[in-house]
């Protein structure tokens, strides 16, 4: 068995990374950040509204307003 919170604090950190390399302008890091935290914990809104904005910018932008859409109904506010 794993420690309690591991998942949760590595997935926490992949957001983190996904949000700098999209900053960064590093988009396909920034996807594959933000898939490898959604990966971790699907229930992470922030992680849904990265990967959205990502997807949008790699021109999918159906499913980018998907991953949005996923983001608002795990966390409307």
């Amino acid at each position: 068995p794993g420690r309690p919170g591991l998942g949760g604090a590595r997935a926490a950190a992949l957001l983190a990374a996904a949000i700098g390399r999209l900053s960064a302008g590093d988009v396909a890091g920034a996807r594959a950040a933000a898939d490898d935290a959604l990966a971790l914990d699907p229930q992470l809104a922030a992680a849904w509204a990265v990967r959205g904005t990502v997807r949008t910018r790699q021109g999918d932008r159906e499913g980018g307003e998907a991953d949005v859409r996923r983001a608002l109904a795990l966390d409307p506010e």
